[in-house]
């Protein structure tokens, strides 16, 4: 229907527009690229982040380390959303934590916990 109505149908724009329908994509194919597929539409002509490989993931996380950027799960979702997701993905099996470990960074970057 949104396709149909000339609507956005990236993840991006229906995160923030209709989250119930991404959420039940999500519950439903997993992610919203397998939905959009599965409505026979052609993701990648609509897709907005860009296709990363493992050494391509590495090599962006080490420059932000390098430029001394902030690689706290906050500060990556908040500023670098399209790394945390691929890097969690491709190097950290669903941890930032480990991702960043693979990049061979072992600083804890938590935040210091507020004493009551």
């Amino acid at each position: 229907m949104a396709h149909k109505a000339k609507q956005s149908l990236n993840s991006n724009y229906i995160q923030k527009n209709n989250k119930p329908l991404y959420m039940a994509t999500v519950k439903r194919f997993k992610n919203w690229g397998s939905a959009v597929k599965a409505a026979g539409i052609d993701y990648d002509g609509i897709r907005l982040r860009r296709k990363m490989s493992r050494s391509d993931v590495k090599r962006e996380i080490l420059e932000l380390y390098r430029r001394k950027i902030d690689l706290a799960y906050p500060n990556m979702r908040r500023k670098y959303q399209y790394l945390l997701a691929s890097g969690m993905k491709k190097l950290g099996n669903g941890s930032w934590v480990k991702a960043r470990k693979r990049c061979g960074i072992k600083i804890n970057y938590r935040l210091p916990r507020k004493l009551s």
